[in-house]
């Protein structure tokens, strides 16, 4: 980092392309395979040189918004957004689009020139992070503002697709923060009023934790129904079985629709 406030400089280029590594549309391995797929193709054909006015950048970018249809590349100045993107469709992208001037239409699903009129409706389903029409009690009661009734609709069905989406979240490793950061998701959904519980089938069936303590006052079951740490057992075949038991009955209430959010331990 430097305290100089002059402006900086950078050569001349044509297009820019962003490859979105987040991952939560696609594995960030692919992203990074895809840049490397990029250099490949484009520096024997000159592309990446620093002199060339024409040259192609190329950059693994954070979250696009889409989160889905992964991995997501976008081309600028074009506005030209693709979807699932591998090594072939790359080539394709580096080929016909870049040097020939034609985007690779049955891959695009969104490009800039798709965009509303300023006093037009921008008909977008809500951010991933959750701030949807309805989060901000601030907000008024018609959505978003400038939204139409039509395009609320379709925000609206957009989350209730969205919540039919399985999502497993698999906390492991050593030391302690596994509990912790479940607990955590738990928490954040009870407080959107999701359908939240969870059974613990390591944990002793007497025992009685402050988290369990904290989600009873909330109202939320969570079910201890193992035998306690096993280097503490005394029948290790006891304690297995009183682990089998846990999961199979956490299976059960996972599939049982009972609930948005299922902790398991």
């Amino acid at each position: 980092m430097t305290s100089d406030n002059h402006a900086p400089s950078m050569r001349p280029y044509g297009s820019h392309l962003l490859i979105c590594e987040h991952g939560d549309c696609a594995d960030p391995e692919a992203a990074a395979a895809l840049q490397q797929r990029f250099r490949e193709l484009t520096q024997p054909l000159g592309l990446t040189k620093l002199r060339n006015p024409a040259r192609v950048k190329c950059t693994l970018s954070g979250c696009l918004g889409v989160c889905a249809g992964g991995p997501i590349v976008v081309v600028y100045p074009d506005g030209i957004w693709y979807h699932h993107v591998d090594a072939a469709l790359l080539e394709r992208i580096v080929r016909e689009h870049l040097l020939e001037g034609r985007p690779v239409e049955e891959h695009i699903f969104h490009r800039q020139s798709d965009a509303p009129e300023a006093n037009e409706a921008a008909d977008y389903a809500p951010d991933h992070s959750g701030d949807d029409a309805d989060s901000d009690p601030a907000e008024p009661t018609g959505g978003k503002p400038g939204s139409s009734p039509e395009s609320e609709a379709r925000r609206k069905a957009a989350r209730a697709n969205r919540k039919q989406k399985g999502l497993l979240i698999v906390n492991t490793g050593n030391g302690k923060g596994k509990t912790t950061a479940a607990l955590g998701i738990l928490t954040r959904a009870w407080g959107r009023d999701m359908r939240v519980g969870g059974i613990q089938f390591f944990k002793h069936a007497n025992a009685n934790y402050g988290e369990l303590r904290a989600l009873e006052r909330m109202g939320v079951t969570l079910t201890p129904m193992g035998d306690g740490w096993t280097w503490t057992s005394r029948d290790l075949d006891e304690t297995q079985s009183k682990a089998l038991h846990g999961w199979e009955a956490a299976k059960e209430r996972i599939v049982s629709g009972d609930y948005d959010i299922f902790f398991a331990r």
